[in-house]
């Protein structure tokens, strides 16, 4: 997933304002940073950090690269 497909996954403002709150936390982006980012930049800008698991309408969740080999090894699928 790209931060265009992300960005589209996004359904709400408090998605958006979640994301950017991430951004700062994490020290990917300072405040002014953020504050001129477009929501595809945003997003473009998190998925340098962490990898999209599960899109739901109103939740999105993301882990961390650095364990994405350690959750895939626990994952199990129920598919048809």
């Amino acid at each position: 997933m790209d931060g265009r497909e992300l960005s589209h996954a996004i359904n709400y403002f408090g998605q958006e304002r979640c994301a950017r709150r991430i951004l700062l936390e994490d020290g990917l982006a300072t405040a002014e940073q953020v504050a001129l980012m477009t929501q595809e930049e945003v997003c473009e800008k998190l998925l340098e950090k962490y990898a999209v698991v599960a899109v739901e309408s109103e939740e999105i969740s993301l882990i961390d690269k650095d364990f994405l080999e350690e959750y895939n090894a626990h994952l199990k699928l129920l598919y048809r």
